[in-house]
C-alpha cells in the first residue's frame, strides 16, 4: 500500500505513531511524511530564532524519518501556531491526495475533547476532507487541468488524543525503541515533550542531555505499555479508523448500532 501520513509538526506522526510506521514500511508499505509546518514556534526557549528552529525541526524530522525508513517527506510551509487558512490548506491537501493516490491516510484526530492546538485540529480536519472529496472531479478542476486524477483512499486512521474509543490497536512491540531512536533525534523539542508526557513538569534544561534523553525512552515505554495493556498487548498504540466513501466516511451502521442499544463491536488488534 501507499500510506500518506499528513500531521501539523514535525514530531507529531513519531510521537503518535512512530511504531505503526516503521512496522508498516517493515511490511512493505510505502510511507509518504507530509508535515504541513516547520514547527517555527515549538519550543520553550528563547534563545533560538523562529526561523533557526524551524530549519532545524525540518532536519530532524528528515532524520527521524530515515530511522523509520521513510523516504520521501515534504513540507509544506504553513504557518506554526498561528491559524493556519482552512480553505487553502484543504486545497493543498486535495493536491497532496491526488498526487499521491494513497490506499490509506493517518493523521491527527480533530474530534479529539480538550484539544487545544488549532494546528492538531485544523490539519486533521482538512485531511479528513481531503481524503473524502478528492475523489470529486468538480472540486479544485485546476488540479484536475494540471494532470491530477481524481482518487479515494479506502480508509483514514486517526492518531494521538483520540475523540472516542479506540476501535484498532496495533502491536508495536519490535518496533519500540525503532520508534524511541526516532523521537530522540528532535533535540529542539525534547524539554517540550518531556514537560507533556512526563511526570517531571519542569525542563531541568532545554539541551538534550543524556538524563532528558533516557526521560524520554522511559515515558514512551511507559505509554506504549499503558496503551497495549488494554488490548493484551506488551507495546501498542491506539487508532481510530474510518473507511473513505465520497464526501463521508463509511461509517452509518457503525454509528447507528450504539443508539439503537446494540454493543459497539470489539477493537481490532493487530497482533
Amino acid at each position: 500500500m501507499k500510506i500518506l501520513a499528513i500531521f501539523p509538526h514535525p514530531d507529531d506522526s513519531h510521537l503518535n505513531a512512530g511504531g505503526t510506521l516503521a512496522r508498516w514500511i517493515t511490511e512493505g508499505h510505502c510511507v509518504v511524511s507530509v508535515c504541513c509546518t516547520a514547527g517555527g514556534l515549538g519550543t520553550l526557549s528563547g534563545e533560538i530564532s523562529s526561523a533557526q528552529l524551524a530549519a532545524q525541526r525540518t532536519a530532524e524530522l528528515r532524520a527521524a524519518d530515515a530511522v523509520l525508513g521513510i523516504a520521501v517527506t515534504e513540507m509544506l510551509g504553513f504557518p506554526d501556531g498561528e491559524g493556519m487558512d482552512f480553505s487553502s490548506l484543504r486545497r493543498e491537501l486535495v493536491r497532496c491526495v491526488r498526487r499521491h493516490a494513497p490506499d490509506r491516510v493517518l493523521t491527527l484526530d480533530p474530534w479529539a475533547r480538550y484539544e487545544i492546538h488549532p494546528d492538531h485540529t485544523l490539519v486533521g480536519r482538512a485531511a479528513a476532507e481531503a481524503a473524502t472529496f478528492a475523489c470529486f472531479p468538480l472540486l479544485y478542476p485546476d488540479q484536475i487541468a494540471e494532470g491530477l486524477s481524481p482518487c479515494q483512499p479506502s480508509e483514514i486512521w486517526f492518531m494521538g488524543q483520540l475523540g472516542d474509543t479506540p476501535n484498532t490497536f496495533v502491536n508495536i512491540e519490535p518496533w519500540l525503541n525503532q520508534k524511541t531512536e526516532a523521537l530522540l533525534h528532535f533535540e529542539a523539542t525534547l524539554a517540550t515533550l518531556d514537560v507533556l508526557m512526563s511526570t517531571s513538569k519542569s525542563p531541568r534544561s532545554f539541551v538534550a542531555t543524556e538524563e532528558l534523553k533516557q526521560r524520554t525512552r522511559h515515558w514512551i515505554s511507559e505509554l506504549a505499555c499503558r496503551t497495549g495493556k488494554s488490548a493484551g498487548l506488551n507495546a501498542a498504540e491506539a487508532f481510530i479508523v474510518q473507511r473513505c466513501a465520497p464526501g463521508h466516511f463509511d461509517n452509518y451502521w457503525e454509528q447507528q448500532g450504539p443508539r439503537l442499544g446494540e454493543e459497539r463491536p470489539a477493537p481490532r488488534i493487530i497482533r
